[in-house]
């Protein structure tokens, strides 16, 4: 079975399908327990994890037909970190996430790649609604959605897990 997986560019990123080439960029983030700090609840993965990552990323394109991209640079083709959209079975919506290598925070990727996934959810998959589900001390995601033009959801939102939407209205 051929899997497809499409590329999604923005002006300095592309989102690419996850590979095994990637690993020790992705060890390198999953391994990372500031980057992890605010990611169910600070766990990091060794490098079989971080494997087990672009596995389970690969196989949510297979079985949904959208994923985790891996995040790269155009203009120097490095990986710089993952994002996409998932949903695994008994979730109530699709959820919008975004990692990026710490050695690339500040430059704005988060929010362009999240945008780029974004759109693909909203525009091709055609889902009705989108959430980001973000703990309330991780502000810089919580920026980023913003950015996304994403709203906090109240009625989801707990002391532990602030939600943001955005619907397909709304985009």
């Amino acid at each position: 079975m051929q899997l497809h997986i499409p590329v999604l560019q923005t002006d300095r990123l592309e989102l690419v399908a996850p590979a095994e080439s990637h690993l020790d960029v992705y060890a390198a983030m999953y391994g990372d327990p500031e980057l992890m700090a605010h990611i169910r609840g600070g766990q990091t993965f060794d490098r079989a994890g971080s494997w087990n990552k672009i596995a389970v990323a690969l196989g949510h394109f297979l079985l949904r037909g959208y994923g985790l991209w891996s995040v790269r640079e155009r203009a120097s083709g490095e990986i710089v970190g993952q994002a996409g959209l998932i949903n695994p079975t008994g979730y109530p919506a699709m959820e919008i996430g975004w990692l990026i290598h710490r050695d690339y925070w500040g430059r704005g990727y988060a929010s362009e790649a999240g945008q780029a996934a974004l759109s693909y959810a909203l525009e091709v998959v055609q889902v009705a609604r989108v959430e980001a589900h973000i703990e309330p001390a991780n502000l810089a995601s919580l920026a980023v959605a913003r950015k996304l033009g994403m709203v906090v959801d109240g009625l989801a939102s707990s002391p532990t897990m602030t939600i943001l939407e955005k619907t397909r209205s709304a985009a």
